[in-house]
């Protein structure tokens, strides 16, 4: 029998294999680490090479236990990305633990010889490979946070420019809407309304900066009056002008283009500039006609759901003074929106309030009305897009004391009034219809109500200046 010791070292496993069979691949989150061999080939590997003898006890099988492997990555859950936003993957943070843990485990080995190298190789790869992982999510998470403000920012544009085009920001001209291209179902006479209402408001706003209007309801002479009726415009605009170039210092050159009789008790007058429209406006019509008024121009809001215990209107005076006070305004009139309501003891009510100026009734739209530390919304006033029937003619858009029609009746359509009428069959005047004039029912009424409407809801929210 050979001596113990002999076979015990002939038996005894190989402590190192040479570098061509050691395998670095290490399972880390499902990818493989590849590191360059990196053993010097001076070392000398021959005391560890397996024995050329046959022992009689078999060597026994020595196999290193594997490395723990990183937890396998999760799969990451389908979201929706509408902004195709690089989004950084949730197993990051655990990627990085897993490589920390084969770190550890291997900073744990006892190895001796030339696994010493190898160790520290692999804790060096190691620590390079979590510098990197980290580094890349740094990146991701800097090009997310750039996105996510690039997209904030284009959301605020978005924002803004719904706003510039909503309703409550400035409103679109006619001309705007229909070069925008967009498409509205309106007929074409309801497109020719609209046109020809921004063309008159346009007209009306110049004119009436070289225009002066004078009332004559109040005129006590007579005489005068009655002189005004008869004389025509050319003869009313000659005398003006004398009057004015006589009482006026520096009116040599004034000039006045047109006087226009819209009825018996207004006149009004076209100056050449608006310095001539200042000179005619200093004369006291009151010396020369008496009772005769400057009409000043007023651009009117209108304020709903008003308590009355705040606001009282009985004394018109004393609201006018109160609404002055608190809204730092200069007011030319209030009224009731409704003089003769239906409810009289509603603990609420409507008013109208008159500036002279359209800038500060602009400012009473934007920031409301103040009444007993109460903010109220206000509208722009606009009486002229309520429904007006003429009870002379019977047809819509203007009234029975400027109708110059003949008299048609309301009840049979026959030409007399319809006070004259005493015939029992009903026969429309607009549409021949068995139904009053002024019935709801009527085609044209309807009609008139849905024009109205759509006019209201295109009508700008402030006045123009």
């Amino acid at each position: 029998m050979p001596p113990a010791s002999t076979a015990t070292m002939e038996a005894r496993p190989p402590i190192g294999t040479p570098k061509s069979s050691i395998s670095t691949d290490l399972p880390i989150a499902g990818t493989p680490l590849h590191f360059e061999n990196s053993f010097d080939s001076d070392v000398d590997l021959s005391p560890f090479a397996p024995s050329g003898k046959v022992t009689r006890t078999p060597p026994q099988q020595t196999t290193l236990s594997p490395i723990p492997s990183a937890p396998a990555k999760p799969k990451a859950s389908q979201q929706y990305n509408t902004r195709n936003e690089p989004q950084t993957p949730s197993t990051h943070s655990d990627f990085t633990k897993a490589l920390n843990n084969i770190r550890n485990i291997a900073s744990e080995l006892k190895v001796q010889g030339a696994n010493i190298d190898i160790k520290a190789r692999l804790i060096q790869a190691i620590d390079s490979v979590i510098v990197k992982v980290d580094n890349t999510s740094t990146q991701l998470e800097h090009h997310n946070e750039i996105s996510r403000i690039s997209n904030i920012e284009n959301d605020i544009k978005e924002i803004k420019k719904a706003l510039l085009e909503s309703p409550t920001s400035r409103p679109k001209t006619w001309a705007q809407v229909a070069s925008s291209g967009t498409h509205f179902s309106v007929s074409t006479d309801i497109q020719i309304e609209m046109a020809k209402r921004e063309r008159m408001e346009r007209i009306k706003t110049d004119k009436a900066k070289t225009e002066l209007s004078i009332s004559l309801r109040s005129a006590t002479d007579e005489t005068q009056k009655k002189k005004l009726e008869d004389m025509t415009e050319q003869a009313i605009a000659e005398e003006i002008q004398s009057t004015v170039r006589k009482h006026v210092s520096d009116a040599a050159g004034f000039q006045i283009l047109k006087v226009s009789k819209t009825n018996r008790s207004i006149l009004k007058i076209q100056c050449s500039t608006e310095a001539d429209k200042e000179k005619l406006a200093s004369l006291d019509w009151e010396h020369y006609i008496k009772g005769a008024k400057q009409i000043k121009p007023m651009h009117g809001i209108v304020i709903h759901g008003v308590p009355k215990q705040d606001l009282d209107i009985t004394s018109l005076s004393k609201a006018k003074e109160q609404l002055e006070e608190k809204n730092n305004i200069i007011i030319s009139k209030v009224m009731p929106l409704i003089k003769q309501p239906r409810n009289p003891f509603a603990p609420t009510h409507s008013i109208v309030i008159f500036t002279e100026t359209p800038m500060q009734a602009n400012k009473c739209i934007i920031d409301g009305i103040l009444i007993n530390y109460h903010r109220h919304a206000a509208n722009r006033f606009a009486p002229q897009y309520q429904i007006m029937q003429c009870f002379k003619c019977h047809r819509y858009g203007h009234r029975a004391d400027t109708c110059n029609a003949p008299a048609s009746c309301g009840k049979c359509s026959e030409k007399h009034t319809s006070k004259e009428c005493f015939n029992k069959e009903l026969c429309c005047v607009l549409c021949k219809g068995s139904h009053l004039a002024w019935s709801h029912e009527c085609p044209q009424r309807q009609k008139e109500i849905e024009r109205l409407k759509l006019l209201r809801a295109t009508l700008p929210s402030t006045f123009p200046c």
